[in-house]
């Protein structure tokens, strides 16, 4: 794990997921956030694409979001935002991001239904 020069978290990768600061000396690809961050789910789903659809609104509005899956999430503790986890892809974000996000993916909803028609 390394920490990141200017928010100060622990993450694993090259880039900070949080503030997208390049790393140096960075151990690991991987640029999800360290567990026990303070995340919660928002949107679950089967299919990948609607993950991503998701996570591209959800990135579109600044804010951070994390793909996981169910098996991954399924030991998090209860949460006001959170969302029932009934697929195998989770799309996670911070839970200060948590409200707003639900507002994004709520917004967006129509086109994920339209897309899967």
């Amino acid at each position: 794990m390394n920490e990141c020069p200017t928010c100060g978290r622990y993450i694993r990768g090259d880039v900070c997921p949080y503030c997208e600061e390049e790393l140096t000396d960075a151990s690991a690809s991987d640029a999800s956030p360290v567990a026990g961050e303070s995340l919660v789910p928002v949107y679950s789903c089967d299919e990948q694409w609607q993950a991503d659809f998701v996570l591209s609104a959800l990135e579109a509005e600044g804010i951070p979001a994390y793909q996981a899956s169910a098996d991954s999430v399924a030991d998090l503790p209860p949460n006001e935002y959170a969302v029932e986890v009934t697929g195998d892809i989770v799309v996670m974000v911070e839970e200060d991001d948590a409200e707003r996000a639900l507002e994004v993916i709520d917004s967006v909803k129509s086109d994920l239904e339209a897309e899967s028609d």
